[in-house]
């Protein structure tokens, strides 16, 4: 492709340096062994678990393939080497210290305890072979032998003995939904008392355990992959060296940013790690709490607008494209998707809404159903049907997930413009999900408008007509549905039908303010778990849409919700964060930087782990909800990117949003329009450099952060600045 630039600044250096990310300042390090602590959440994308805090495995791990049902997934048990006397001799330990590198994935724990032993252990989830885990133990006792006894998955397996350092379990109901099979690999000779297996590792001794399971998903033979995968006879350091250098490959390949020292600092690259351990899998897209506890109603599958939609955002936008465009295919499942519309209007025709048991009255959502459109479900199964609501909350007629959805498949052409991807992938989504509000739809014939239907709003607890978050969604799909076709030089008629629409769709509002929904009459009170969160979407991730925003307006109606919401008590993390993107995206910096300090204070005492919420109990007391909530993660990475970068109507903005408090920042290779790639220095407060790079060449120079403006003319993209 030719580029074409405007505005040079030929006074700069000739290149900004790139800069690493300081990523192991932010380890995870305890030196005070307390039994109460949440353990470290560890992972590879494909597997992962609460690694136990002696350092020596995992009391049962998880994987992204392994399901009980097509709702369900299930944990098993270990792989854990359990010391002799372990709850008596661990209690209090005369030296202890763990530490988990965020940058290459290993933990490395070191103990001492009273009766002798002593060792160090180093665990990690193999990026190379994101199907096998490692454990090194070394013996540093002078005389003591460390026994320790084998926690496996046992039960519901066929377990037999290869050689005197192999084990291998295969499952044994062959009609199970996963069939699988896990094996592994002592170095040492396994001893077997009754149905236990255990080693013993003589003094100065090290051993290295390599432990892989493997799926029907992955592989019609299972087992003879899960077998090749723990005779991997690499030395224990090779092994972490090939993971040291896998997890350095794929920091360099995508963008570095370096933040001020601090809580966001700390949190934003700590959720860096904790997107690559959770998210990004070969199958299947990961659930809130993915690899932890999950949360009883939530089986760990994946919601959309979840951690498995944000976590395509946060990829996308730090520059890995590949990660991105994976888990957008898993999104997108067409047979499911145009079922999805009859699973969640089960009726065509008047039909009487039932919310919280209660009579909503007569409404039409369908008149027919309409063969072209798609919806996206709100808690999806194995293979993308919605998970309808067992009851009358109808969680899953909060329809903005749509556009949220549909925005996972624009970010990704929109930074990496591929027309197979947007064929095959971007445009069926638009022109799907613009026909589903296309069908919903009412035209009010006295007031000359369009509006909604009762629909959940994203509050998730109030339904009413033209709630404000749908309708916002509804005019981001169709507009951007009609640009698209319009690119795409297909489906005239539809192009006219969606615009005409989009123009007449009313956005609820008085003379100051935007309203929560149609004809609201009296504001309601928020704050707590549920809040009010229909204003997020005068923002993110309807970015296309700021333009027909009424900037007053919003910022009057965003000022009144903070307060509704009695400033964030109770909050969720990623509502808060999503309340943060959408003051970044408004051009509201300080805002922005302080709702996004919301998420970083729902730590858990330890500090090692973010809650869902801070729940205020009866008694007046706090505590957390939800530890390792991983939406709250990916969307803090998407608030502090959005302070540094915007890329959206074709303008290119550095440092938009950057508060008060930032004076020394840089960026490297974040992604920006047309496959653009954008590197800024900032140093007390003063611009530094700004480069624009296209396929590695420098095309773009500034000394100013000026919004660049972009322009595809045929094969010619141009940037120029705007003043």
């Amino acid at each position: 492709m030719f580029v074409v630039s405007w505005g040079c600044s030929p006074s700069l250096p000739d290149e900004l340096t790139r800069k690493e990310m300081p990523l192991e300042e932010y380890n995870f390090i305890r030196e005070d062994y307390q039994p109460d602590d949440i353990e470290f959440l560890m992972g590879n994308g494909e597997m992962g678990g609460w690694v136990s805090k002696d350092g020596l495995g995992f009391e049962k791990m998880w994987f992204t393939d392994v399901w009980l049902d097509s709702e369900t997934r299930m944990s098993l048990p270990g792989p854990k080497l359990i010391l002799e006397n372990e709850q008596i001799v661990f209690q209090d330990p005369l030296n202890y210290k763990t530490e988990l590198n965020i940058r290459n994935g290993i933990l490395t724990t070191s103990v001492e305890l009273g009766d002798g032993t002593s060792y160090t252990s180093k665990v990690f989830l193999s990026i190379a072979n994101k199907h096998q885990l490692v454990i090194h133990v070394k013996n540093r006792s002078q005389q003591t032998y460390l026994r320790c006894g084998l926690l496996l998955p046992c039960e519901g397996f066929i377990i037999e003995k290869h050689g005197v350092n192999q084990l291998v379990g295969t499952s044994r109901d062959e009609e199970a939904f996963t069939k699988m099979a896990w094996a592994i690999t002592t170095g040492i000779d396994l001893e077997k008392n009754e149905e236990a297996f255990s080693i013993s590792i003589a003094p100065n001794q090290s051993v290295t355990l390599r432990y892989s399971l493997v799926t029907h998903y992955d592989s019609k033979e299972y087992k003879a992959m899960a077998l090749k995968n723990s005779e991997i006879e690499l030395e224990y350091d090779q092994l972490a060296k090939e993971q040291v250098t896998k997890w350095n490959d794929q920091w360099l390949s995508s963008a570095s940013v370096i933040l001020p020292d601090g809580e966001n600092a700390k949190w934003f690259y700590r959720s860096l790690y904790t997107l690559y351990a959770t998210a990004g899998a070969d199958h299947f897209l990961p659930g809130e709490l993915q690899f932890s506890i999950p949360d009883v109603d939530w089986k760990m599958h994946h919601f959309t607008y979840g951690h498995a939609g944000w976590s395509v955002w946060a990829f996308a936008l730090m520059g890995d494209k590949e990660h991105a465009k994976k888990m957008a295919r898993w999104h997108y499942k067409p047979e499911a998707l145009r079922e999805n519309v009859k699973i969640l209007f089960p009726e065509t025709g008047p039909t009487e809404l039932l919310y919280n048991d209660s009579s909503k009255g007569v409404h039409t959502y369908l008149e027919a159903y309409n063969p072209d459109a798609i919806a996206f479900g709100h808690e999806v199964t194995t293979a993308g049907y919605n998970i309808p609501s067992h009851n009358t909350k109808h969680w899953d007629l909060q329809r903005q997930l749509d556009a949220f959805a549909a925005s996972l498949f624009h970010i990704i052409y929109h930074l990496y413009p591929e027309e197979d991807f947007l064929t095959n992938y971007t445009y069926p989504v638009m022109r799907g999900t613009a026909e589903m509000w296309s069908s919903l739809v009412k035209w009010d014939s006295l007031r000359r408008f369009y509006y909604l239907p009762p629909l959940l709003s994203v509050s998730e607890n109030i339904i009413e007509q033209s709630v404000l978050d749908a309708v916002l969604a509804a005019r981001w799909n169709l507009k951007m549905s009609a640009l698209y076709a319009q690119k795409l030089n297909r489906d005239v008629e539809l192009q006219e039908k969606w615009q005409h629409i989009y123009n007449h769709l009313y956005i609820p509002r008085n003379d100051t303010i935007y309203l929560e929904y149609l004809d609201e009459k009296k504001a309601r009170s928020g704050g707590g778990y549920f809040g009010i969160r229909a204003y997020m979407y005068l923002g993110f991730p309807v970015l296309e849409n700021i333009p027909d925003i009424d900037v007053s307006m919003a910022r009057k109606s965003l000022d009144i919700t903070w307060d509704r919401n009695r400033q964030g008590e109770g909050m969720i993390t990623f509502i808060s964060n999503w309340f943060a993107l959408t003051e970044a995206y408004l051009g509201f910096g300080n805002n922005a930087y302080e709702l996004s300090r919301l998420a970083t204070r729902a730590q858990d005492p330890s500090g090692v782990a973010l809650y869902e919420a801070m729940d205020r109990k009866v008694d007046g007391s706090i505590s957390g909800i939800n530890p390792y909530f991983l939406t709250g993660y990916s969307s803090f990475i998407l608030t502090q990117l959005a302070m540094l970068l915007q890329s959206f109507n074709d303008n290119i903005s550095v440092f938009p949003a950057v508060p008060d408090k930032w004076e020394d920042i840089e960026f490297y290779d974040l992604p920006a329009q047309g496959g653009v790639r954008v590197s800024a220095v900032m140093h007390s407060g003063k611009v530094r450099g700004i480069t624009f790079k296209k396929d590695g060449k420098e095309i773009l120079k500034l000394d100013e952060a000026t919004p660049v403006h972009v322009t595809q003319v045929g094969e010619d993209l141009i940037l120029r600045k705007t003043r």
